[in-house]
């Protein structure tokens, strides 16, 4: 009998081992995906869903410091949340056989519910952080920067606010740039938010004067891409390529939205003394 003999070694020394052997290993080719990170394709909004949660549940403890540095953090509810969203990304998502039932859904629905309960955790550590600002009454927006530098950014008040309030001012009295999006929300560009600091608006309900600037000049044509936008809404209402429109004027959909995704959250991180969601 051959005598075995054991060593700890590192994956170079142990691939160094099988190379000696190898004209004489079998070999195999071909596609060998790993089976247990197919839900991360099945289920992709969930996946990213989780992504966004985590990123507002660091946002809503650094949110936490900034407003009240003396109170004292639910730890518990934080640990919670996180334990959720570690759970949710984790790779293993459902039973190895899909078609036996019903232990392969109820594996599935616990996972699915892994996320579900991290985005819930997440909103209460939300509004708990913000509960000392919040004031329902108020036509002061506050913008929050929680990021470690100086952050510009887009941000975009509900349908809901924007019926009542048309424009906003700075804290110096000076009108702010603003639009009013096709889909009813408010825009505006909330420039250099301190590090860790915020920026104070106030909103008002009579519209800005001049607020979208009379301009021809609402065309871009490299030769090739031919580009129109509606001056009043910002919506693109032609777009020619090789002479052929891609906007159909008669279709109940009938313009293209331009969406601008900024790291910094115009959701969770920029909280006003409404709170904006």
């Amino acid at each position: 009998m051959p005598i075995l003999t054991y060593g700890i070694c590192t994956a170079t020394e142990m691939m160094q081992a099988f190379e000696k052997y190898a004209d004489r290993l079998p070999t195999l080719q071909g596609d060998y995906t790993e089976y247990w990170t197919d839900g991360l394709g099945s289920s992709a909004e969930k996946t990213g869903e989780s992504r966004e949660v985590k990123d507002k549940l660091v946002q809503a403890e650094i949110l936490w410091s900034m407003l009240s540095p003396d109170r004292e953090e639910p730890t518990a509810l934080i640990g919670e949340a996180w334990r959720n969203i570690i759970l949710s990304t984790e790779h293993t998502w459902a039973y190895m056989q899909p078609d036996q039932q019903p232990i392969s859904d109820q594996i599935l629905q616990t996972k699915l519910g892994c996320f579900d309960k991290a985005r819930e955790l997440t909103e209460q550590v939300m509004d708990m952080a913000c509960q000392t600002i919040e004031d329902k009454n108020s036509d002061v927006l506050t913008v929050f920067n929680t990021n470690t530098w100086v952050q510009s950014g887009l941000v975009t008040l509900s349908k809901e606010i924007a019926e009542t309030y048309q424009s906003l001012q700075d804290a110096q009295g000076q009108d702010i740039v603003c639009q009013k999006l096709s889909f009813g929300e408010l825009a505006f560009w909330a420039e250099d938010v301190p590090a860790l600091g915020s920026k104070t608006f106030r909103l008002k309900k009579e519209a800005r004067q001049g607020r979208v600037p009379e301009s021809a000049a609402m065309v871009l044509d490299n030769g090739i891409v031919k580009v129109a936008v509606d001056p009043s809404t910002g919506d693109v209402t032609n777009l020619i390529y090789k002479g052929e429109e891609f906007v159909d004027a008669v279709s109940s959909i009938v313009c293209f939205l331009i969406l601008v995704h900024t790291m910094w959250f115009v959701l969770t991180v920029l909280q006003w003394s409404n709170i904006v969601r």
